[in-house]
């Protein structure tokens, strides 16, 4: 009870502070900004139309009449396009004689050329643009004005824009502060307390055969290493004893020199820290794997889309081309993971979660260089192979250091750190694109991969299992999966819940959410943001959604309610054709998997087991196999429909075949 207390007084401590510190670090940049930018537009302004004026200048050097040009129409659009804060221009003679305008409205684009008289109506609303004026004079003495206008409303947007980010920054703060303080507090102080601890325990006992391994130079690792040198003493000085009577030592090592029997303790056995305190040493570089790989969440399928322009094909649509990469990345995802899992059990978790990070690095760098598509889709199934090999490497990792009894607490720490790194992947992912590009952006989620590479070769642990039981483990067989495709029970939740809600997850999230949003003008950013509010959700959610289905005992009606929410947040996207139809489908699909997702799990490991006859190990082996046709199927289903129907029909589909499997889960489960 005191660890936990600690423990929540020092992360809620640090989080306060952190949050203290990046509002007033976040209201700081904002002033600045506020400050230089309406200065840095209208210089920016100035020099546009300067240039723009030397231009008319030019024209007229060479004799072309002013209301006889030809060409504005592009060089405006041009300058609109390059500069979206000027949402007004024109040419025009003292007094406001227009010969050429442009304006930029919310309701869409209107161009007007007229000569020699003005364009009613056609002036902006200056409460709404800061007018730059640019006088000239031409050969003939007559005066002519380049204005230009900013849009006052374009740096409240810069505004909203860096305010989300900085909010976006401080909940990614808090994630990885997080992370890396229940990592700190275990190795600085829970694991090294915990074997002080032992120690003492032992001495008391009168045990002086043991020393522990303190690596620390702090307060505890001197006190811990003081005890040893102690304990090292007394085996070398007191426990030599010398006596003449042959049968008072019964000791096996007891060696007889003379009349003298010499007896002396063994060397003092060296002991490691307890498997139990390193359980959170897997979270940092499993968060920052799934960090590196969700970085891309937010802009992959636009990513995507830029090599299809490159080359488009005339036999298959640009969606189903888009949708490629999400779904071959998830096939060799779920292809990879049973043997993954079985190299990892035979060549211990370190080496695997090693050679795992490595190759998602890999496969990330060379993604970034990636020349056409189908260097894109191998580099993707590299970086796949990878991602499997860490992902269940990680579980094998909780595996090996939990008990029955502690093992839900310690996948719901796995769990945890996975959706964690996914929400703070997605959502910084985006803002990083849209300020120094997709490549780089990859280059930094390689980086990040290395690091967590680098953290396992120094941390990890590999749980000494006795000689005994290191017996090659045995792939899936068929008679296994011909058991399990004959129960009733493990199609009917399968096929009916779990297959449909990653179908969801990869199809609506990953895919049609960041396609769609770019239709709808969003930037990356913004999309990244959206994005992240799916994990929020489950981060937020899911221990309440976990408790109440303990509670109640019903994990039928919380899947089928899980189906409910689905459907109506499909439903918001169908029905609202804007930024905040998408962002509600996210956020509420995230609220629903919440309730949804743990009971399938639970309810498969209830009554799968008891009526197959196969092992519970197996079971959900073949249940996260089988459960990824769902990730592998989304995106392909996804770009099949919009490139059919589009996209309004595609959220209205998903909704409806959501809404009748979960019904017929309902009525079918009751049977099985």
């Amino acid at each position: 009870m005191l660890d936990r207390r600690l423990q929540g007084f020092l992360i809620g401590t640090i989080i306060v502070l952190i949050c203290c510190f990046s509002l007033l670090h976040s209201r700081w940049l904002l002033d600045g900004f506020n400050q230089l930018l309406q200065p840095v537009s209208e210089q920016k302004a100035r020099a546009v139309s300067a240039r723009l004026a030397s231009l008319i200048a030019d024209m007229d050097g060479y004799g072309v009449p002013l209301d006889k040009l030809r060409g504005m129409e592009d060089i405006f659009s041009q300058i609109q396009q390059a500069h979206p804060d000027i949402t007004y221009l024109s040419i025009q003679r003292k007094p406001d004689n227009v010969l050429y305008s442009k304006l930029i409205e919310e309701v869409g684009t209107h161009y007007f050329s007229v000569a020699d008289h003005p364009v009613p109506g056609l002036a902006p609303d200056r409460k709404k643009v800061n007018l730059v004026t640019e006088s000239l004079e031409l050969t003939d003495g007559r005066q002519i004005e380049v204005v230009l206008g900013i849009d006052r409303q374009f740096q409240q947007k810069q505004q909203r824009e860096i305010l989300l980010d900085s909010l976006t920054v401080l909940v990614i703060s808090m994630l990885i502060a997080i992370e890396l303080l229940m990592f700190l507090y275990v190795f600085t102080f829970k694991a090294p307390f915990a074997m002080l601890n032992r120690q003492l325990q032992a001495l008391e006992q009168g045990d002086l055969q043991r020393v522990y391994a303190f690596t620390g130079n702090d307060e505890l690792g001197r006190i811990g290493s003081a005890i040893n040198r102690i304990i090292v003493f007394f085996n070398q000085r007191f426990y030599q004893v010398k006596v003449l009577a042959k049968d008072t030592l019964t000791p096996s090592d007891a060696t007889l020199k003379g009349r003298e029997i010499t007896y002396q303790f063994a060397k003092p056995e060296r002991i490691g820290i307890c498997y139990n305190d390193i359980l959170s040493y897997v979270r940092p570089p499993l968060f920052l794997v799934i960090f590196a790989e969700s970085m891309s969440l937010s802009f992959f399928p636009i990513f995507v889309e830029s090599f299809y322009q490159a080359n488009p094909s005339a036999w298959i649509s640009k969606d189903l081309v888009i949708s490629l990469p999400i779904s071959i990345f998830m096939l060799i995802w779920a292809l990879s993971l049973p043997i993954a899992g079985q190299w990892s059990d035979n060549h211990g978790r370190r080496r695997a979660f090693l050679w795992g990070a490595l190759v998602t690095a890999v496969g990330l760098v060379l993604t970034a260089f990636s020349q056409n598509l189908w260097q894109l889709l191998f580099f993707r199934s590299l970086t796949a192979v990878g991602y499997a090999i860490v992902f269940i490497t990680a579980q094998g990792y909780v595996t090996d250091l939990t008990t029955p009894e502690n093992r839900t607490k310690g996948m719901a720490t796995f769990l945890s750190s996975f959706f964690s790194g996914s929400l703070c992947g997605a959502s910084i992912g985006g803002i990083l694109a849209d300020r120094i590009g997709y490549n780089t952006t990859f280059l930094l989620s390689a980086l990040l991969a290395i690091v967590a590479a680098l953290f396992a070769v120094r941390f990890f642990v590999d749980h000494a299992k006795p000689a005994t039981t290191k017996v090659k483990t045995r792939l899936f067989s068929y008679a296994d999966l011909r058991l399990l495709f004959s129960n009733k029970a493990f199609l009917v939740i399968t096929c009916l819940s779990s297959i449909p809600a990653k179908a969801a997850l990869t199809g609506i999230v990953y895919f049609t959410g960041p396609v769609y949003l770019a239709e709808l003008g969003a930037s990356r950013s913004d999309s990244g943001r959206i994005l992240m509010s799916y994990g929020l959700a489950i981060i937020l959610i899911s221990p309440l959604a976990a408790w109440v289905v303990d509670k109640y005992k019903s994990p039928r009606g919380f899947i089928f309610l899980g189906g409910i929410f689905s459907c109506i947040a499909l439903l918001s996207a169908a029905y609202f054709d804007n930024v905040l139809g998408v962002a509600t489908a996210i956020a509420g699909l995230g609220l629903a998997h919440a309730f949804s997702v743990s009971p399938q799990s639970s309810l498969i490991t209830a009554t799968v087991p008891a009526t197959s006859g196969l092992a519970l190990g197996k079971t959900i082996g073949l249940y996260r196999l089988t459960e990824r046709l769902g990730n592998i199927s989304g995106p392909l289903l996804a770009a099949g429909l919009i490139a059919l129907v589009g996209f309004q029909t595609t959220f209205l589909v998903f909704a409806v075949a959501i809404l009748c499997l979960s019904t017929l889960f309902y009525f079918a489960v009751r049977n099985v």
